[in-house]
């Protein structure tokens, strides 16, 4: 039930942000936040929010995401349960971003507001659905075998910790470095939520790369029979 909440929340919010843009209504609100943040470039903070936002630049992108799902998909022992269901939310959310782009055709806030280089058009913010479909499947994959006993508690807790600043600092980090509007972070985000309850619902399936037929122990068992 809450995996359809969060896909039918995050198409509302992402429908309601795409028609206030589409009518002229949103520029005020991505003028009372945006200047702000770049305000923060004159700030003690600047090399630091500048370094972290130019790694998360490089880190949530084709060139980084493209080469971990071949690799998870390579590797016998994480295909099944990471490279196939993140490697297929990959691939989903960055069709819809593309095909949304290309018929909203927003362009980017003014060049001189870049602190990076990047081309394309601006709505919705493609960092921001990637890390936040990703992100969030990742982490429930994450504590879903740390419930199973299939992950130690450290290890469970280092990788959520690491997984949600990405998801966390990603968005910001677009509206930071001048490439995109703040409601194009915010459409991004909703749209990610619904495709990775999408991606956990289908996960939790009975299909034949379910997560309960490839995690070992007696609480797997109790769970397929429940």
């Amino acid at each position: 039930m809450k995996e359809k909440t969060a896909i039918a929340g995050g198409i509302l919010i992402y429908v309601l942000i795409t028609i206030a843009l589409c009518t002229g209504r949103a520029e005020w609100f991505d003028d009372m936040v945006r200047f702000p943040v770049y305000a923060l470039r004159d700030s003690a903070a600047a090399p630091v929010l500048k370094a972290v936002s130019v790694v998360l630049h490089y880190l949530v992108s084709w060139k980084v995401i493209v080469p971990v799902c071949i690799v998870l998909l390579l590797i016998k022992k994480t295909r099944i349960i990471y490279g196939i269901p993140v490697s297929a939310a990959a691939l989903a959310v960055t069709m819809f971003n593309k095909t949304v782009k290309s018929i909203v055709m927003r362009p980017r806030p003014d060049d001189i507001v870049h602190l990076v280089s990047e081309g394309g058009w601006s709505y919705s913010s493609g960092h921001s659905i990637t890390s936040m479909c990703l992100c969030v499947v990742l982490i429930w994959i994450v504590l879903r075998r740390y419930r199973q006993g299939a992950m130690k508690k450290t290890a469970a807790i280092s990788l959520t910790v690491c997984i949600s600043l990405v998801l966390v600092l990603t968005g910001p980090s677009r509206i930071f470095l001048g490439v995109h509007y703040p409601t194009d972070v915010l459409a991004g985000w909703a749209a990610g939520l619904a495709a990775a309850a999408a991606t956990i619902l289908i996960i939790k399936g009975r299909s034949p790369w379910s997560l309960e037929r490839h995690v070992s122990g007696s609480s797997v068992e109790e769970d397929a029979l429940r």
